[in-house]
């Protein structure tokens, strides 16, 4: 977590303590005062040598994935499926490597219910519908043997695992908030298979502020005091398309969830409905909570019975559950990114650039759009006692609507969002 000023609310956060740099020991021979530092430092071979990331990774016995993706289109390598690459489901340190690790946590938990089934390994052809389809196999059993609210939470932890990674592997539309979906249920599935992710940008302006910003704001929420419930977070990310549609008013959902809307969602989809009511939680609050997603999945189950009663009633179950007031899911992630993004990301993109700023700008200069994923995170205004400024705002055209940073805000972000380019 980066240090930046407390988020406050019941999903706060508190930042951890400035990080304290050691200096170096003394060299054990000092260099006189005549002598050349440069002269002390061995030569380097410029010639054919080049770093292995491979081997230094086996030199510190580190396992690790490689991903990759784009964070300003919306339409080039998805982290799943089509329309431009397959890529991070077919290699094999990429998607194949968190079903790798997701199996090792499975085996682990089903020896510590005595529970005796083999996973077989990953295959090399198509593992999302051989291999993965086994894993959620063995994880319902786990659910069965689980008794105590521990081994059930652990067990609800690993079946929202198989599912972010089998959303991962689809490909559910090409726009922003899709994108921003799925870097959220990325997240997520880190989070809950213990892997520390580090991001590098390719192009020579640096845009993994944003992911940087999305990771730091889940983990001080998730691991601070008041930490909002795991399974909560899930659902937010498995329909975080729809959740920001009805927070900034995108596609006449105002007060209202139009079915093909509620439709295009995965609380249509019953396999994610945890086998344990809130992930195996007693505490009434949280199982009053989980009663809004029961209720969403009923809603949906009887669409053609309850007419148009449904859009309202599924609006304010909803609403219950990610954004009933400021201190909600939704608005405290909002606002945990928009203090990361305006601390640690732009500190970020100076140290990989040179330029001071952020190269999200308005999506309307090109058709390529011009890195619009930022707004997907971003609340819709921001105060201070003598003025609001309006951050992000929507933009519609032939492909759809879009949300954007507003022009009021894009000064905030100076440098690199106009003196760049794309």
């Amino acid at each position: 977590p980066i240090q930046s000023s407390p988020v406050h609310g019941p999903h706060s956060f508190t930042p951890t303590e400035p990080l304290t740099l050691t200096p170096p020991p003394p060299l054990s021979t000092p260099l006189s005062v005549d002598e050349s530092y440069a002269s002390s430092i061995p030569p380097i071979d410029l010639g054919t040598s080049t770093f292995d990331f491979q081997t230094a990774m086996a030199d510190l016995n580190v396992d690790y994935s490689y991903l990759n993706f784009v964070a300003n289109w919306p339409l080039s390598l998805r982290l799943g499926n089509q329309p431009q690459s397959k890529h991070n489901m077919l290699h094999d340190i990429g998607l194949k490597k968190h079903l790798q690790w997701l199996i090792m946590d499975v085996q682990d938990a089903l020896l510590s219910v005595d529970l005796k089934m083999e996973i077989s390994p990953v295959s090399h052809e198509d593992p999302w519908r051989g291999t993965l389809v086994k894993v959620k196999k063995a994880v319902d059993a786990l659910c069965r043997a689980s008794t105590t609210p521990k081994e059930k939470a652990h067990a609800c932890n690993l079946f929202m695992a198989c599912n972010l990674l089998s959303e991962l592997t689809t490909n559910k539309g090409s726009n922003f908030r899709r994108r921003a979906a799925e870097l959220l249920q990325l997240c997520l599935l880190e989070h809950i298979l213990g892997i520390i992710p580090f991001f590098n940008c390719k192009s020579g302006i640096d845009r993994t502020g944003v992911c940087n910003a999305l990771w730091a704001s889940v983990s001080q929420m998730l691991t601070s005091d008041k930490a909002p419930p795991l399974w909560l977070f899930y659902y937010l990310a498995m329909n975080y398309s729809l959740a920001v549609k009805i927070c900034k008013g995108v596609h006449n959902c105002v007060n209202q969830v139009p079915v093909c809307q509620l439709e295009e969602s995965n609380f249509t989809n019953m396999g994610i409905l945890l086998p344990h009511p809130a992930g195996g939680s007693v505490d009434a609050a949280e199982l009053e909570m989980y009663s809004h997603v029961e209720e969403l999945f009923q809603l949906v189950a009887s669409k053609n019975t309850l007419g148009s009663a449904i859009e309202t009633l599924a609006y304010q179950n909803i609403k219950a559950l990610f954004m009933a007031d400021a201190d909600a899911l939704l608005p405290s992630l909002q606002y945990a990114f928009f203090v990361n993004i305006m601390s640690s990301a732009t500190r970020i993109a100076c140290i990989s650039t040179g330029v001071h700023g952020l190269k999200y700008g308005d999506c309307g200069k090109i058709p390529g759009h011009h890195n619009a994923l930022a707004a997907q995170y971003l609340p819709s205004t921001v105060s201070s006692p003598n003025h609001v400024i309006k951050v992000t705002g929507l933009r519609r055209n032939l492909a759809g609507t879009d949300i954007i940073i507003t022009k009021e805000f894009a000064p905030y972000l100076v440098a690199a969002a106009d003196a760049r380019g794309t």
